[in-house]
């Protein structure tokens, strides 16, 4: 049986009480990334001369970072 320690029980009953959830506050200056009409034009392209290629390779080939999954949202 898991037991959590009493600080974190005191934590998560602090951040219930202050905001109503156990969820981690949002951080509002978390730079997202930014994906410009360029950025989707330089990966479409590249998908199409490289199919079977990784999207961490594409993204190298276009000089992006790559969320997991991005190429597929």
């Amino acid at each position: 049986m898991f037991m959590a320690s009493k600080n974190t029980t005191k934590r998560f009953h602090k951040r219930c009480l202050s905001s109503g959830t156990f969820a981690n506050p949002s951080r509002p200056n978390r730079k997202r990334p930014f994906r410009s009409h360029e950025n989707i034009m330089s990966v479409n392209a590249s998908v199409e001369t490289l199919p079977r290629a990784t999207a961490s390779r594409h993204s190298v080939q276009s000089a992006i970072s790559v969320a997991h999954n991005s190429l597929t949202q």
